[in-house]
């Protein structure tokens, strides 16, 4: 475990890995293990065996919150909101007044279609938090899903003015549209052509898409 220890410390993450896998084939229900194994799995991005490793855990201690974070981490990465609701709910029993997890359990209950009940949390995290670019993105988004146009734009706004981003502008550009200010969604969605990193991913490829169309109706003259 100390060799691991260092070996994490020193950023040789795949060797610190190794280690600990050699260490759990001579202690396979060792609980350390399995735990310092989980989370070094996840920041590797090796969600298989993340999922593995916490899973092993929570079959010795059920309420071993930071598998349990790690286990909805991995239903995060599947989409399998399902999954995240269960575990982060169950995170939250241990640590209810935990930010991350609070907004993660939202965004799960959101996926999972409970808008009201994903508003509800976040409205009392924005309560405390007012000034999170996150919290107040994630409660745009929400408020879209419920079709509340006005709710959306303004925490969206919020969110631009707090740290304008690729991801804002876009979210923003997409309710402003949904409102009927189409000259300022035009605004917003080229801001997010223009500078986002994300490569030719398809909702870059819709964006193209909607940009021409917006441009092409604003050009349009409304009918009779």
């Amino acid at each position: 475990m100390d060799l691991a220890i260092f070996l994490t410390i020193r950023d040789r993450l795949s060797e610190a890995i190794a280690v600990l896998r050699q260490g759990l084939t001579r202690m396979p229900d060792s609980f350390v293990l399995l735990t310092r194994l989980a989370h070094l799995e996840m920041g590797a991005g090796h969600y298989d065996e993340a999922d593995e490793m916490s899973r092993a855990a929570l079959r010795i201690d059920p309420g071993h919150f930071d598998s349990l974070v790690i286990a909805g981490g991995v239903e995060d990465v599947r989409e399998n909101w399902e999954g995240s609701e269960s575990f982060y709910r169950l995170a939250l029993e241990i640590e209810p007044e935990n930010k991350k997890i609070r907004m993660k359990y939202a965004f799960a209950l959101g996926a999972l279609g409970r808008g009201e009940e994903a508003a509800k949390i976040d409205e009392a995290l924005k309560a405390e938090f007012p000034d999170d670019t996150r919290l107040r993105q994630d409660l745009g988004v929400i408020y879209a899903g419920l079709g509340r146009w006005d709710l959306a734009e303004e925490n969206l706004r919020k969110a631009v003015e707090l740290q304008p981003s690729p991801e804002t502008w876009f979210n923003l550009a997409s309710v402003l549209e949904q409102s009927g200010k189409l000259a300022e969604a035009v605004r917003y969605l080229k801001l997010y052509l223009e500078k986002t990193t994300e490569g030719e991913t398809p909702r870059k490829a819709n964006a193209r898409k909607a940009l021409t169309d917006w441009q092409r109706r604003l050009k349009t003259p409304p009918g009779p």
